[in-house]
């Protein structure tokens, strides 16, 4: 079922406190990575015209997109997505649709399609979402809810009982009220955990706590746009997860420049999130994770410019 969005969650006004340090990458000897990825592509700030010819060459090249996020700029969306290339082939789709229809969520559904990654977003006043599906018949994919955010915290902890995890997270914010959206899985049936609505220096320093404890970020997402701008994030806790690290309010050359020094470090974006700063400059904040070990690769550390 679908929530109505609420009044009742209101936007604090903060600002973006974000100071760029040195990136230190594991010697290869301690490194774990991914299994079974062989390369990865990726686009950002994509217009809808960009995006959807970049998913058709996804599918040409046999690529399957695996994370996704969607900024609303001026009314239109803009897309983030990443995409791996894998030993073994599998069957993916993507899909949008306005935010009251659920037709083609419950096609793919019916088809064994489970939700792995989700967006929101406004497009000529109408809120949509968009899905990148994996066929799994063993998704177990449990329900959608939309809804202010004690609502969702709610359904959260319900799917939490019944060892389900959210597949796909995201939120948007609209004149400041904020709707969430969740899709509620089988998942990897790890321990999770969220947080929600928090300016970007808190969600860094709570992800930074518990990546010690040994937990790692299943979804990033940032809704609202300049001051306003909230993070929320899903943390799992899983002992075999490659090797990761995150990336905070880079400037889109900074971004650019990062992903040719990640990738010799055979390093990919997880998530990367688009949003604005302050100033309404435009920013990427970033999870990267290890996706493949090649004896060649440099174990030096890389800063950020």
């Amino acid at each position: 079922g679908r929530f109505p969005r609420s009044p009742s969650e209101r936007f604090r006004d903060v600002g973006l406190r974000v100071a760029l340090v040195p990136i230190v990458v594991k010697p290869l000897a301690n490194a774990v990575a991914e299994k079974g990825v062989l390369d990865y592509a990726e686009i950002h700030d994509a217009d809808e015209k960009r995006f959807d010819a970049w998913i058709a060459k996804m599918k040409k090249d046999e690529f399957r997109p695996v994370s996704l996020s969607v900024q609303t700029v001026k009314d239109a969306p803009r897309y983030s997505a990443v995409a791996i290339k894998e030993e073994k082939k599998k069957l993916w789709e993507f899909s949008r649709d306005l935010n009251d229809d659920d037709g083609h969520y419950d096609t793919l559904v019916a088809k064994n399609y489970g939700v792995i990654s989700e967006g929101l977003y406004r497009k000529k006043g109408k809120l949509y979402d968009a899905y990148l599906w994996l066929w799994n018949p063993a998704a177990g994919i449990d329900a959608l809810w939309n809804g202010d955010t004690e609502a969702i915290l709610k359904k959260n902890a319900s799917a939490a009982k019944r060892k389900k995890q959210p597949v796909g997270r995201c939120a948007i914010m609209v004149d400041g009220v904020i709707t969430h959206a969740v899709v509620h899985g089988d998942g990897d049936r790890a321990p999770w955990i969220e947080s929600v609505n928090q300016p970007i220096d808190e969600c860094k320093a709570w992800i930074e706590k518990y990546k010690a404890l040994g937990w790692w970020p299943l979804h990033l997402y940032a809704y609202g746009d300049g001051p306003k701008t909230l993070f929320g994030s899903v943390l799992v806790q899983d002992p075999n997860a490659p090797d990761w690290d995150v990336s905070w309010a880079l400037t889109p050359a900074q971004y650019e420049a990062d992903l040719t020094a990640r990738r010799k470090q055979e390093f990919r974006p997880h998530y990367a999130i688009g949003h604005h700063d302050d100033n309404g400059s435009q920013r990427f904040s970033v999870i990267w994770i290890r996706y493949r070990i090649d004896d060649g690769a440099i174990g030096a550390a890389i800063t950020p410019k």
